[in-house]
């Protein structure tokens, strides 16, 4: 088992096993002590530079913080050292979309699903990016792919709904937001596509529902 030795100029000597660590780094970002979980990984990555896993994790953390570009240099890092390693390629891609890398998202989608091909997030969010591209076509496919392999991902019901909204398909775009909410009736987005939907109907009451949901 690996160790860290830690304060000894100080006269106090702490042994701490990397195993610990990585658990306190997990409970710690549960509890959003984000920069407590940061430091963590530090540790364990200083006693084990090729910790894929540590990596990765630490990643999710920087992109929660928003720190886009920092998560991507550690999912690659992870990559690097595990090279099939699918966590990382999602992740990636989720921040390669906030920095609008599309394309480069979707290569990162590509390779993760090669690696988990049932894995039904990754079709649905790369539908998500599809759609930032425009391409409604292939995005409607993938969302339908994610329904097949899970029916109860919020977000490929939202994605579907974008879809039919922006083709001017509105009964089927409420249709779908109404499953994106059931299935997640915190959906904001979906409160607020759904509105934009009723408003496009004339449908004011239902619009106003929806867009006071958001507001609270």
């Amino acid at each position: 088992m690996d160790w860290l030795l830690k304060d000894v100029a100080k006269g106090v000597v702490k042994i701490i096993s990397m195993e610990f660590l990585l658990n306190r780094a997990g409970t710690r970002s549960q509890q959003r002590d984000y920069q407590g979980a940061i430091e963590d990984y530090n540790q364990v990555l200083s006693i084990n530079p090729n910790n894929a896993d540590a990596y990765c994790s630490r990643g999710v953390i920087l992109a929660n913080l928003g720190e886009h570009q920092s998560a991507i240099q550690d999912y690659t890092q992870a990559l690097r050292i595990k090279p099939f390693l699918a966590a990382a390629y999602f992740n990636r891609g989720l921040s390669r979309t906030q920095i609008r890398d599309y394309q480069g998202a979707i290569e990162d989608y590509n390779q993760a699903l090669h690696s988990n091909p049932n894995f039904a997030f990754i079709y649905s969010n790369r539908g998500l990016t599809f759609i930032k591209m425009a391409n409604y076509k292939i995005a409607i496919k993938d969302f339908e792919q994610a329904i097949l392999l899970d029916s109860g991902i919020p977000s490929a019901y939202y994605g579907k709904g974008l879809i039919y909204f922006y083709t001017e398909l509105f009964l089927q775009a409420i249709e779908n937001f109404n499953l994106a909410i059931k299935l997640y009736p915190k959906y904001t987005e979906a409160f607020y596509n759904r509105g934009l939907t009723h408003s496009y109907l004339g449908n004011f009451v239902q619009a106003t529902e929806d867009f006071s949901i958001v507001r609270n």
